[in-house]
């Protein structure tokens, strides 16, 4: 398996992550209508566009190492971030309300979870001003690794397992 199971492991929730904060949108200077309208602020560059996709019925699927530099991503299809796969004719839709949409016996996942591998260039505008930088993911339902140029940055998962994205960037 190229991924660790992070996502069986109860104990990590995340790896390499800053910790929990209030949502707040960074700006050089003040600005008062930023939740309006946050892609004014000069300090925050938005990935939203057309990526490269590619879906699995499972995680164990994924046989290529994707995120190493140079892959051959030809195959991969381009998909809308930000944007659901289900809306894009992948798997098929999770809602219920009276069954569990499938097997139950936490912490272990089943082998047949889909997967969908995002891989997405771009280039990081640095600001010499801005001491920092972060990679903000506020849509991925379930979990996700990370890679940066081939190197693993990180993991993270919410509380429901229905998926797996592995992404790359560039």
């Amino acid at each position: 398996m190229i991924v660790p199971r992070y996502y069986e492991d109860l104990k990590v929730l995340h790896d390499n992550t800053m910790p929990a904060r209030a949502y707040y949108i960074p700006a050089s200077k003040r600005m008062d209508n930023l939740l309006e309208n946050r892609e004014a602020s000069d300090r925050i560059q938005f990935l939203n566009g057309i990526w490269k996709f590619k879906y699995f019925e499972s995680i164990y699927d994924v046989k290529e190492e994707f995120f190493k530099q140079g892959s051959d991503v030809s195959e991969y299809v381009d998909i809308k971030v930000p944007g659901v796969w289900q809306n894009e004719g992948y798997d098929h839709h999770q809602y219920t309300n009276i069954k569990y949409p499938f097997p139950f016996d936490p912490p272990y996942v089943p082998q047949d979870i889909p997967c969908g591998a995002y891989v997405y260039d771009f280039e990081y505008k640095e600001d010499e001003k801005a001491k920092k930088a972060f990679l903000n993911f506020e849509g991925v339902d379930s979990c996700f690794y990370l890679w940066i140029n081939g190197s693993y940055v990180g993991y993270s998962v919410r509380y429901r397992m229905l998926q797996v994205n592995l992404i790359l960037l560039i």
